[in-house]
């Protein structure tokens, strides 16, 4: 793994502030990594101790974590939007300071693009309580998950709590920022504003994150991705993770109601016990920008680019599902998905110290015997048709 974080050149800048050092933390010193347009404020350190912002190479930064609301976050389910990783602990007071202005940044951004991720260092018996306590008592909505020692050892010169990292579009890493005082929030502002009005580059861009052509077939069932003439809901499922039935009903409704929509499941070949509208190999998931996590869903536009992508069960992920399809009919949009609105999630609260975290996950929900069901194909506005169950394998 590639230790080196992304410095590129300063440019003209829009605003300068003046950042507070907190030596008892961590001994943070303020850091800032020099921003890639000139529309982005600066967000560096004056004192006693000032330096520029030092070039460096572009690093990768790998991220594979499990929220404490159950969700997979990777640097994939990630790729399309704008992210903002914050470092830090219930037990430390600039953390606790930046709280009510990430929680207000999220609230007016994350329709459009913003992800904001806390990783949680606690040192107490139960830090999932602590930190849920805390979430609970602050309003907090965006993702919460206990920091791994692996992850912050991919921050170079990790110097103190809070730590923040931001990501443009295809989590290219472009800033990192030790330490927090409020005459920071209004470039921080300005960066995520700047961030969110672009795309990733062509050059950049995963097949997940360029317009996906691709057409699914089961016996005479064939169903186009990307060919201009229908939305499409993808939903996969394994035997052993299988997607809420009452979230997959809801979303066969809405397709039955809406003639441009199309609702499908898809399973793994060669996995004994699937039961799904389509059966894909790895080069197909690849086109279709997935992995093999299940469940999961992704919702492409008429033209083929995903708008939505979801990993996992829980309130929270259904709710995202559900709220994106079910703007198609308040919408009418005929060319773009418009964005979801993601719903609370929970929270906590208790000092502690910076320790070595380990990923914390919840064990995956065991399949029930009324789970299973004989498939069914493709939903779409109209009804919905019945195809033979694919083979088992």
């Amino acid at each position: 793994m590639q230790d080196s974080l992304l410095v590129r050149p300063s440019r003209p800048l829009l605003v300068a502030t003046v950042l507070t050092l907190f030596p008892a933390y961590g001994d943070a010193r303020s850091q800032s990594i020099a921003p890639l347009s000139a529309q982005a404020a600066s967000l560096r350190q004056v004192g006693q101790d000032e330096k520029p912002a030092q070039p460096v190479e572009r690093p990768t930064f790998e991220l594979d974590i499990e929220t404490l609301d159950g969700d997979k976050l990777t640097n994939a389910t990630l790729h399309d939007k704008v992210v903002l990783i914050d470092f830090w602990g219930t037990w430390c007071p600039p953390c606790k300071k930046a709280i009510p202005h990430l929680v207000k940044l999220y609230e007016k951004y994350e329709s459009k693009g913003l992800v904001i991720l806390g990783l949680n260092y606690e040192k107490g018996d139960d830090p999932i309580a602590q930190v849920r306590a805390f979430a609970d008592k602050n309003g907090i909505q965006y993702p919460l998950a206990i920091g791994t020692e692996a992850l912050q050892k991919q921050v170079q010169d990790f110097g103190g709590f809070p730590t923040m990292l931001f990501f443009r579009r295809g989590m290219r890493l472009d800033r990192k920022e030790t330490g927090f005082t409020e005459d920071k929030v209004a470039a921080i502002e300005a960066w995520v504003t700047e961030a969110l009005e672009e795309d990733v580059p062509d050059g950049e861009a995963t097949p997940e994150q360029k317009s996906v052509r691709a057409e699914l077939v089961h016996g005479t069932t064939k169903l186009a991705i990307g060919d201009g003439t229908h939305v499409v809901m993808l939903v996969v499922t394994h035997p052993r993770s299988k997607p809420d039935e009452v979230t997959l009903a809801r979303l066969r409704e809405l397709a039955a109601s809406q003639k441009d929509l199309v609702v499908a499941t898809i399973g793994f070949q060669g996995v004994e016990g699937t039961e799904a509208d389509f059966l894909v190999d790895a080069a197909m998931l690849e086109q279709l920008g997935l992995g093999h996590a299940a469940p999961a869903f992704r919702l492409f536009d008429k033209t083929g680019r995903a708008s939505t992508t979801e990993v996992g069960r829980g309130d929270k992920v259904h709710a995202t599902v559900l709220a994106a399809v079910e703007a198609l009919a308040v919408s009418k949009a005929t060319d773009e998905v418009p964005p979801a609105t993601k719903p609370a999630s929970k929270n906590d609260d208790a000092p502690a110290k910076d320790p070595k975290g380990e990923s914390i996950e919840k064990p995956a929900e065991a399949p029930t015997e009324n789970s299973k069901k004989q498939a069914t194909g493709p939903a779409t506005g109209g009804g919905t048709k019945n195809v033979e169950a694919p083979e088992r394998h």
